[in-house]
């Protein structure tokens, strides 16, 4: 199922929302209500849906407002509809500009709706199946070419393909994430991506563990230890109370990739 999120300040129109379509027929499910787009903002952060439905006019914020936020701030944006009860151009302008994929007049027609999900959950599905592969085979070959760049020794050539196949410098600061201890290793990859703003790979080291290379930033650090305390926080809801998360301090240079390592296996366990 597909997670969609409601957004109107009339209670009546999110009731009617949630009664008037079969959400689960067209594979989406509703994750949450929102009655303002500060609110709507904080639960798209917190509970990432893949599709969400807004009204455009709303105190503090408006609809446009809270897509032209959520489009700046996170990596991967839901897709939004917006819900209109003004037939304006300069509205269905901003909201092409701000890649809306559909743009719905008041009162909503409950066949356009539900065209409409049918083929955005097609869409979506489509799209996450292309990102799964795509991953996979990013995977593969950070794999690869992490595990080289740790045992060391002059691995230059190693360190440009490196650097090119994840699109960074050669001479960035870098930091390493070590996760020991988990079994479900595809629920942490997926946590290490979402908790980790500045997430650039991860992989496997030959023991089975998992690492994650993050940009280093040293203004960002308190956010870090955040982040990592929120992964542990995961992990212990998911049954994987025995891992432990230990971060390195950061380094210049895709070639001191080893040095990074090495300095987490010693660092402490964050609490």
């Amino acid at each position: 199922m597909f997670n969609v999120l409601l957004v109107d300040d009339e209670p009546w129109v999110l009731e009617g929302l949630k009664t008037m379509v079969n959400w689960n027929r067209y594979g989406f499910q509703i994750c949450g209500e929102a009655l303002s787009a500060p609110e709507a903002l904080r639960l798209i952060e917190e509970l990432r849906p893949e599709l969400v439905m807004t009204d455009i006019h709303m105190p503090v914020l408006n609809g446009l407002e809270l897509i032209e936020r959520s489009n700046r701030m996170l990596r991967k944006p839901p897709k939004f509809v917006v819900l209109s009860g003004y037939d304006d151009f300069g509205y269905a302008h901003e909201a092409m500009r701000q890649r809306v994929t559909e743009y719905l007049l008041k009162p909503i027609d409950d066949e356009e709706i539900e065209d409409m999900l049918s083929k955005l959950s097609s869409v979506i599905r489509d799209e996450h199946a292309a990102e799964l592969t795509s991953r996979k085979r990013h995977q593969i070959a950070a794999n690869y070419m992490m595990n080289l760049l740790l045992q060391g020794g002059d691995r230059t050539d190693v360190t440009e393909q490196a650097c090119k196949a994840l699109n960074i410098q050669p001479e960035e600061k870098l930091q390493c994430v070590l996760v020991r201890g988990v079994l479900m290793q595809e629920h942490l990859v997926e946590q290490l991506r979402y908790q980790f703003p500045e997430f650039i790979c991860c992989f496997q080291d030959n023991r089975g563990e998992m690492a994650a290379v993050l940009r280093y930033d040293p203004s960002n650090q308190e956010e870090l230890l955040e982040a990592a305390n929120r992964l542990q926080h995961e992990l212990s809801r998911a049954g994987e109370e025995a891992a432990i998360i230990t971060i390195s301090v950061g380094a210049q240079g895709m070639h001191a990739l080893g040095e990074r390592y090495r300095h987490a296996e010693l660092s402490q366990p964050i609490r």
